[in-house]
């Protein structure tokens, strides 16, 4: 006679038999899940006129050990999309490193409620394709209960500011790039190891990560590139073998491997496959050469190839998902051709003007290769207004916020929403450019401050970091106001006290 526990474990298994085998895409019986990197372009956020580039870093607070390697990592990042030079460039990119946290990473234990099996160990998740028909049993015998949970994370953050000038020591853009680090991971459960220690990032690995982030988001900013994304791959024996060549990142060999596969299970999964690699070769000529019309004609074989696969099988969601970020990928490409030709326009501009004045040269001074117009009376007016009405502002704005100030500005100021939008959009990046700011610099004076004292040593070095920032002395000293400490031999006007 059956018990309860046997008649319930003993139907889970004539379920589970009874589940068709074929048609599984992303996971089967036996088999886990498949991922491989992706690498989809990038469209810069600022599009740069020059094709030679000085670079230079600097460490205004003497806090970062690292020089060097961030900028060696910032010049990979950068070859390609211009030659870098040590002096006489087009254009100067400094790169200034305004904030750096030395990743830290620490244990703690909280206790929850997980389930325990029989023998008093963690319960394993119950699938059958990792475990078997045991882990099966455990599961059905397992209680809940709370126990002890181990956890490890690490932080770190790498903060830059990076400016880019003409020849003529014009500023074109300035920005501040936050690269951050932060990564939980279980490590026990009921005392019992739920992943190698060994595997846990060390500091030198965050440390180089944080330096790698940090030359993307400069390369980001003003290049075309390929970020990586992570796309799963359909699991089918027939598609394994380019499945390998495409995690070792070899798409050409997958591409040619799932081109000869047999369709014995599912069409559709070796359509997708396909379309993957043609994808991955489209991006990958465009980053090479960064010309639209030599990746166009694989880009449309590989939107076909998908197109298909979702004709198959209409109801696979996954491969709606790659569309949509194909397509937006699509879009970076189209955009960032857009830009060189905006960027080509303007050189063949400024080359006749420059021949039509007889080569005369740029005023002292001179001016940005992409002056902003001056406001209008109109505009000026409503500047001020915005300035008045976010002067105690304390969070960004939001979208709806900055589409009704634009609609004040038509209406009140008589302002066509082209004109009003750009005031609008101009006072809400200057506000997040000084938020940042203003962020740095009251991060980095906690941490110069120490038993509530702030060394002549870590004032000394602030200031270079407040001129660095453009912060004036009140701005400066509305920041410190927040924040009570004491500085020896120095009275300070005003500001909390300890």
């Amino acid at each position: 006679m059956f018990s309860a526990r046997r008649l319930l474990l003993a139907c889970y298994m004539v379920s589970f038999l009874s589940l068709p085998l074929l048609g599984a895409k992303f996971k089967g019986f036996n088999r886990p899940e498949q991922q491989a990197v992706l690498n989809v372009p990038s469209s810069p956020e600022v599009a740069v006129p020059f094709h030679t580039l000085a670079l230079a870093v600097e460490n205004p607070t003497g806090a970062f050990p690292y020089g060097p390697q961030l900028r060696a990592n910032i010049d990979k990042e950068l070859t390609g999309a211009f030659s870098i030079v040590q002096v006489g460039g087009e254009g100067t990119l400094t790169v200034s490193v305004l904030e750096f946290a030395q990743p830290a990473a620490s244990f703690y234990v909280v206790k929850e409620v997980r389930a325990v099996a029989a023998n008093n160990q963690p319960a394993p998740a119950s699938n059958t394709s990792k475990k078997g028909w045991a882990s099966v049993l455990n599961s059905l015998t397992s209680t809940t209960g709370q126990v002890p949970v181990q956890y490890w994370q690490a932080q770190g953050q790498l903060t830059i500011k990076a400016v880019l000038k003409d020849k003529t020591g014009a500023t074109i853009d300035e920005t501040i790039l936050k690269a951050p680090f932060s990564m939980k991971r279980e490590t026990a459960v009921n005392n019992v190891p739920s992943i190698d220690p060994a595997a846990l990032p060390q500091q030198g690995a965050i440390v180089g990560y944080l330096l790698r982030e940090g030359a993307r988001k400069v390369r980001r900013r003003y290049a075309i590139g390929l970020e990586p994304t992570l796309v799963k791959l359909p699991v089918d024996n027939e598609l394994l073998a380019g499945n390998r060549m495409a995690m070792e990142d070899n798409w050409e060999g997958a591409l040619k491997a799932w081109q000869a596969a047999p369709s014995k299970s599912n069409l559709a999964d070796q359509k997708f496959s396909m379309a993957l690699a043609n994808y991955a070769l489209t991006f990958k000529t465009f980053a090479e050469m960064q010309d639209t019309d030599a990746a166009v004609t694989q880009y449309e074989t590989a939107a076909h190839l998908l197109a298909e696969a979702r004709t198959i099988d209409p109801k696979e969601s996954y491969f709606v998902e790659i569309d949509s970020r194909m397509a937006a990928a699509k879009g970076e490409i189209d955009k960032a051709a857009q830009q060189a030709k905006a960027l080509a326009l303007g050189r063949d501009r400024k080359a006749l003007r420059d021949a039509e004045t007889s080569g005369s040269s740029l005023a002292a001074g001179g001016k940005s290769l992409t002056p902003d117009q001056p406001d209008t009376p109109q505009q000026a007016e409503f500047r001020t207004y915005i300035h008045a009405q976010w002067k105690n502002r304390r969070q960004p704005p939001a979208d709806a916020d900055l589409k009704q100030l634009v609609e004040t500005g038509r209406l009140g100021w008589k302002l066509t929403p082209e004109e009003a939008r750009q005031v609008v959009q101009s006072e809400a990046n200057a506000w997040t450019d000084r938020k940042s700011k203003i962020d740095v610099y009251l991060s980095q004076l906690k941490g110069f401050i120490e038993g509530g004292i702030l060394s002549a040593e870590g004032r000394s070095q602030l200031r270079k970091l407040s001129a660095n920032l453009g912060l004036t002395d009140a701005e400066v000293a509305a920041i410190e106001s927040k924040v009570p400490f004491r500085e020896p031999g120095r009275a300070r006007a005003a500001g909390p006290r300890p």
